[in-house]
């Protein structure tokens, strides 16, 4: 899954959740601050911290590990477990066995079962 469809993912699950970019930004900084996560840590002032977290949602050049983690950081969260989303983390791994193409047109239909 690529940057694009990842933070759609995400936005998907906070619109979901009620939350905005603002709460995420809270809910990060709470969850690196339990995991003792100084390398991930921008900046623990929660302005500064929601402008970054924006700013990760509106390039296309945002690596999805940082994704991965603010996706990390939801489904962690306490209020995420009592909606009982039934949402099971994808977790796509490459292999050689699968070509390339057919790879691709995988990720597409699985595009289209998630968006019908």
């Amino acid at each position: 899954m690529g940057t694009r469809e990842k933070q759609e993912e995400i936005r998907l699950l906070l619109g979901r959740m009620g939350w905005s970019l603002r709460k995420l930004a809270d809910v990060v900084t709470d969850y690196e601050s339990d995991l003792e996560d100084i390398t991930l840590s921008e900046s623990s002032d929660p302005t500064v911290r929601y402008e970054v977290i924006r700013g990760h949602f509106k390039r296309k050049t945002t690596p999805v590990e940082k994704l991965d983690h603010y996706l990390s950081a939801i489904m962690d969260h306490v209020e995420y477990e009592s909606l009982k989303l039934d949402h099971v983390r994808p977790n796509f791994v490459a292999h050689d066995i699968l070509g390339e193409e057919f790879s691709e047109e995988l990720v597409r239909v699985s595009m289209r079962v998630n968006n019908p």
